[in-house]
């Protein structure tokens, strides 16, 4: 490994806990805002790995245009 690839690679260990920190609270805002709509879900990971929440899966249950429009309220008020 190239010497400048070591060096990236330090630094961002050197924050790493408050990256995590900013994925943790991500997902916990997909989590408020989805919870109250019906037929999305957040895929979790179930198994007793330490988790980064680097990427959010949602699953939608159902095609329906009310899923659409509640998707859409929620991109508007931010």
């Amino acid at each position: 490994m190239p010497n400048i690839n070591a060096a990236l690679g330090v630094s961002q260990l050197e924050s790493i806990n408050e990256k995590l920190e900013l994925k943790k609270n991500l997902l916990k805002t997909y989590q408020n805002n989805f919870s109250n709509i019906e037929g999305i879900e957040i895929i979790e990971d179930l198994t007793k790995n330490i988790k980064n929440n680097w990427l959010i899966n949602l699953r939608f249950l159902d095609k329906n245009k009310e899923n659409a429009e509640a998707l859409n309220s929620l991109s508007e008020s931010e």
